[in-house]
């Protein structure tokens, strides 16, 4: 694989997915489903929603779904304009009376709860959470009307055996990548939305919801109360509609038709049970192959709780964005992996203060014995005299000199090596010590949930636990494939060089950007735990131009600039536990170099 250019490497033909596009559970988009469309394209599309060509395909979704379902007496199908994102704001209105309780574990199952925040006229919601690759559990409280489940966490991978809390409220269940692809209990569940374009492998512009009697109840109660709803968020309307087979306005026609031919050919083939087995057959397959593999290993180490219809794999030893760019180029498109250092945000930190400072290069790691230059390509240039020269991967070693500081830094900006791990990090660690280094400090940057408009956090953690206790940090909890940098920390931690790790969150939106105010922040608290000024100051100029730039994009997109909205409230309200304040931070890190001394 070569990473400048993707396209160099081939897979055998007879290797490669019939269809390498975006899909979960039992197929993507079928070409019956095409034909579908095709075929109904003239009497159809374009029809008025309340013309019988329309309403019959919309009662024929229905009937399908209570079929597949399996759905008892009393429940029923109810659908609307809008995807999974649109239903959230439908259920802070029409569903949760008061207050709902949330089950968090991943980037989707938290939306929900941010939907439940945002909305002024319900109680803040409880949310229960838990670490990447697990799932929480319900816990029965009486202040909540509502408990909201996740049916499959798309973003990890994990899915969740449905069961009602011993407790009074709806039970309402994401289940966009589950449905279709996933069995389910009726009697454990209130409503069960999804929009169609996973399992069911149509388009956008729907959401569905499976309704109880009690949800049905629910719905009819809270209107009944004189909540104020917008129209076109109204589950009574919705409800009233589809009962007539229609949608309040008209839908996505095109969805509509692909998705009741792929209901059709599910029940024509055994029902849910058939679709869930075909999914559960891929899942098999994908992960014993993983299994069988040293430098594979399925994300989630409960096999009980491993998707079967959207899989989840770490690599180890290979560069899985290499690995995800080769993929795309090879016509698989539905693959990404994650990145230690989101948007090159540390990198570009550590790059601005040796920048911004004279330094000198006190050592530096040979490359040759670590790359390989396949995949990491040196690089030809012209010098200031015009000659060529070839640039190779640097781990340079900048010595700081603070001469109003009571230290001095040495500061490692590389490239992570792709071969021998444990003899690259021991020439880290002897350079440490030969420098008498009594402080290592590593950094990082990671998706988060935060608004571009506010200052991010940086929490901060050390495998040192006195350390941890004399400045208030955190002992990482995090268990699965690790970088160059968590060997590095482990082999700090034998050598009993204390170390702590610092991480910033960058806006998820904004992927592609560069990230000036989280660099900053970076090097803010990089100045609060080592004493040493950063500059990051300097920054601010760089830091405006940046937010004004991404604010006139937010504010021309009015979903995006409601959702911005919504996290600066979040972000206003919470408290940046993490980390103490600087100058609390600095004291007692200063108290803790000089007993580290003493000792000495």
């Amino acid at each position: 694989m070569n990473k400048s250019n993707p396209n160099a490497f081939r897979l055998p033909a007879e290797i490669l997915p019939r269809d390498g596009r975006f899909g979960c559970g039992p197929s993507k988009v079928r070409t019956e489903q095409i034909e579908a469309l095709s075929a109904r394209a003239r009497d159809v599309l374009g029809t008025s929603h309340r013309q019988p060509a329309v309403k019959n395909i919309v009662g024929s979704v229905r009937d399908g779904l209570t079929s597949l379902f399996g759905l008892p007496e009393g429940w029923q199908i109810v659908l609307g304009n809008g995807g999974s994102t649109v239903f959230w704001d439908v259920a802070t209105f029409g569903l949760i009376r008061d207050r709902s309780q949330h089950l968090v574990f991943g980037e989707f199952s938290s939306k929900f709860a941010e939907a439940a925040h945002a909305a002024p006229h319900i109680a803040e919601p409880v949310v229960v959470s838990s670490d990447p690759g697990t799932h929480p559990l319900p816990s029965p409280d009486s202040s909540c009307d509502v408990y909201a489940l996740t049916h499959n966490e798309t973003s990890t991978g994990v899915s969740m055996r449905l069961e009602r809390p011993d407790a009074d409220g709806l039970v309402v269940v994401d289940a966009t990548s589950a449905a279709g692809g996933l069995t389910w209990n009726p009697s454990e569940v209130d409503v069960y939305y999804f929009a169609p374009q996973k399992s069911f492998a149509s388009d956008g512009g729907l959401w569905l919801a499976a309704c109880s009697p009690a949800a049905l109840e629910r719905i009819a109660s809270i209107k009944a109360t004189g909540r104020w709803i917008p129209a076109s968020l109204d589950l009574s309307i919705a409800l009233d509609n589809s009962v007539a087979n229609q949608t309040y306005n008209t839908p996505a026609l095109a969805t509509l038709i692909m998705l009741n031919e792929q209901i059709r050919w599910m029940n024509d083939n055994g029902g849910l049970e058939w679709a869930a087995s075909r999914s559960a057959l891929s899942a098999r397959t994908l992960y014993s192959w993983a299994d069988a593999r040293d430098w594979a290993t399925p994300f989630v180490d409960d096999p009980t709780k491993r998707s079967n219809v959207v899989g989840t794999i770490d690599l180890e030893g290979v560069d899985a964005g290499e690995v995800s760019a080769t993929l795309r180029a090879n016509g698989i498109v539905d693959t990404e992996s994650y990145l230690f250092d989101i948007a090159n945000v540390a990198t570009s930190a550590l790059d601005w203060m040796i920048k911004e400072r004279d330094t000198t290069v006190i050592a530096d790691i040979d490359p040759d014995p670590f790359f390989d230059f396949t995949q990491e390509r040196p690089e030809v240039f012209l010098d200031e005299c015009d000659e060529r020269c070839i640039r190779w991967p640097e781990n340079e070693f900048h010595a700081i000199r603070y001469p109003e500081g009571a230290r001095d830094l040495v500061v490692l900006n590389g490239v992570e090596p792709h071969l021998g791990w444990n003899t690259f990090t021991e020439c880290i660690v002897e350079v440490a010590r030969g420098i008498g280094c009594n402080l290592v400090v590593s950094l990082g940057a990671a998706a988060e949930q935060v608004p571009h408009t506010r200052v991010p956090f940086v929490v901060g953690s050390t495998t040192n636990t006195e350390l941890a206790s004399v400045l208030g940090l955190s002992k990482p909890q995090y268990q699965g494939p690790t970088g160059v940098a968590g060997v590095m920390l482990q082999m700090l931690d034998d050598a009993s060089i204390p170390s702590v790790s610092l991480r910033v969150g960058v806006p998820h939106y904004l992927m592609s950007a560069q990230h000036p105010k989280s660099a900053a922040a970076l090097l803010q608290h990089l100045q609060h735990v080592l004493g040493v000024p950063t500059d990051h100051a300097q920054l601010r100029d760089e830091i405006s131009r940046w937010q004004e730039l991404h604010d006139a994009a937010v504010e021309g997109d009015p979903q995006a600039a409601t959702y911005v909205r919504m996290l600066e409230q979040r972000h206003d309200q919470a408290a940046e536990n993490d980390m103490p304040s600087g100058d609390d931070l600095a004291a007692e890190l200063e108290q803790f170099l000089r007993d580290q001394r003493n000792d000495d």
